[in-house]
């Protein structure tokens, strides 16, 4: 669901840039040109996971300026990695690693490390409030438009009327029906491989090399989990 997406949201979001002049000044052009600080393709992959993650929440409501907020501080973290990596290569290779396995306080703390040092080195983005809002504005719209897989409507909310972006009733639909059938999958299948004769001197039983041995460990630990998904495309969500 979030590659078909992503991939339309891309093709759409190049249809715009093509459709740009960037010889006028305005707000399309500076769209434009923090849309390059990204990356079309990275913009695009954080946008729709993004939105997936935020409208699946029901203890969210998505208003409109919340996800532009949201998504506009998402954009310009991943605008910083790229410009480090440009600017920093070896910097760079060591600093994104410790920051994807980073969580909490100590994520944040890297990725202040990270401008700082991209700071040091004249580096530093020029991004401001409004530019974040003008870039998450246009590829919210974008994504609503172009991917099918949201809604955008009217609601009233403490008295006011305000936009809000839901995921598309169908979609929910699919998306509760394919976590309820998790719960009913089975972790391994019955081994179809013939075991090895057992003989004096000789190892017999199964192949390790073609039945590779279960885990056996607590189901508290890290092992037994379920590794969390996401896209690969932006550098700042990247596992």
């Amino acid at each position: 669901m979030l590659s078909e997406a992503g991939g339309l949201l891309v093709n759409d979001m190049r249809a715009w840039r093509k459709d740009t002049n960037s010889n006028r000044p305005g707000t399309r052009t500076r769209a434009a040109q923090l849309l390059e600080d990204v990356g079309l393709d990275r913009a695009c992959a954080l946008t729709v996971e993004f939105l997936v993650n935020k409208t699946s929440e029901s203890t969210e409501t998505c208003t409109v300026l919340r996800l532009r907020s949201g998504l506009g501080k998402a954009l310009e973290r991943e605008a910083a990695w790229v410009a480090f990596r440009k600017a920093s290569p070896v910097g760079f290779s060591y600093s994104i690693k410790d920051y994807q396995k980073a969580v909490g306080a100590n994520k944040a703390r890297k990725e202040r490390n990270m401008r700082e040092s991209l700071a040091s080195i004249g580096e530093s983005l020029d991004w401001d409030n409004k530019d974040r809002m003008v870039l998450s504005a246009l590829l919210l719209d974008r994504a609503v438009k172009s991917t099918g897989l949201f809604t955008d409507k009217k609601e009233r909310l403490g008295g006011k009327i305000k936009s809000v972006i839901k995921l598309h009733p169908a979609v929910q639909e699919w998306v509760e029906t394919g976590e309820s059938m998790l719960g009913t999958l089975v972790s391994h299948l019955p081994i179809t491989e013939r075991p090895i004769d057992w003989a004096p001197g000789v190892l017999g039983g199964f192949d390790a090399q073609k039945v590779p041995p279960i885990p056996s460990c607590p189901a508290g630990a890290k092992a037994s989990r379920a590794p969390s998904w996401t896209l690969t495309a932006p550098l700042c969500t990247r596992p």
